[in-house]
């Protein structure tokens, strides 16, 4: 259901390197050499007695050269097979998995594999568990064998922390950020109030329908109902880390991308595009959308395929 909670101030500032998401193409995989063309030139060198002469000397190189490139293209295809391209899809407080139901399909037609998974409480319980608990659990989420170069991480709301937390040790290609909780410096300290108002447990287990609609205005009823029977209740350890003062992250070395809801009032506009200006980094403005709306708003599928040209295009 989001994260509950206003996150304020953060000043304007214009994004800059925002892209024109119509206009990013889709990357090509493996890149191609000029596999095809003469290959079969005649069996140079495979038959006769004699040394070749020049011209089918010339001929053998040719033939051999491209079948070279034919089997460094097969090389590079049997690897992309094997380790395809990776998104981690991580959820934010009080969801699950289930948020990114309307995005799989645009990752996966494109030859993606999506992970979004539950993050799961620690051993010691809902109420001890630490941010640093939920990011251990992201770490392990990437499959064996896969490649830092063909992974990108997906954080909405408190996932954008938890990703950017953990592309320190994954290293991925690129991140996406979506509605992300603001850090030091962009946000506002929270009054002594506020940071006394966070309970153990935030209670959204069981939340009525009245409430998600008003969460979610941008979604269907269909959608609404769905997510009502879903919210869990969530840590407010967690939370108290996230907003009792701000946390504090470094600049990922890698391609990054804010998704900015206009109507979002958990996390301001303004203080994310800041951020973002400050990281230079590229953003995509929905002025419409709400907190939620980027994932399970009705606009959700087409946002979900304007992500994933940006992934493309990024290079990973």
């Amino acid at each position: 259901m989001g994260d509950n909670g206003d996150e304020d101030d953060g000043g304007g500032g214009d994004a800059g390197g925002d892209v024109d998401m119509g206009d990013v193409g889709e990357a090509g995989e493996g890149g191609g050499g000029a596999a095809g063309g003469e290959q079969g030139a005649g069996g140079a060198g495979t038959g006769g007695s004699g040394p070749r002469s020049s011209t089918e000397d010339t001929k053998y190189k040719k033939f051999a050269g491209e079948t070279g490139a034919l089997s460094r293209v097969a090389t590079r295809l049997a690897s992309s097979a094997a380790h395809p391209r990776t998104a981690l899809l991580i959820h934010g407080a009080g969801g699950g998995g289930w948020e990114y139901d309307l995005w799989l399909d645009a990752f996966e037609r494109r030859g993606w594999h999506a992970v979004a998974r539950d993050l799961e409480p620690s051993a010691a319980g809902l109420a001890a568990t630490s941010l640093e608990d939920y990011v251990s659990q992201v770490e392990t989420w990437a499959p064996p064998g896969a490649r830092a170069e063909r992974l990108v991480l997906v954080g909405a709301s408190m996932g954008g922390a938890l990703a950017l937390r953990a592309a320190a040790s994954l290293r991925p290609a690129a991140v996406v950020l979506v509605n992300a909780v603001v850090p030091r410096p962009w946000t506002r300290p929270p009054t002594e109030a506020e940071r006394g108002s966070i309970p153990d447990v935030l209670r959204w287990a069981g939340s009525s329908l009245e409430r998600t609609e008003k969460a979610m205005p941008d979604s269907s009823p269909e959608v609404q109902r769905w997510a009502c029977s879903r919210w869990r209740d969530e840590s407010g350890a967690v939370m108290r880390e996230l907003r009792g003062g701000g946390y504090e992250v470094r600049k990922p070395e890698c391609h990054t991308l804010f998704v900015i809801s206009g109507e979002d009032s958990d996390v301001l506009p303004d203080a994310q595009r800041a951020w973002a200006a400050a990281w230079q980094a590229a953003t995509l403005e929905l002025p419409a959308a709400s907190h939620v709306g980027p994932l399970l708003g009705r606009a959700a599928p087409e946002v979900a395929e304007r992500v994933v040209e940006w992934c493309d295009s990024s290079g990973s």
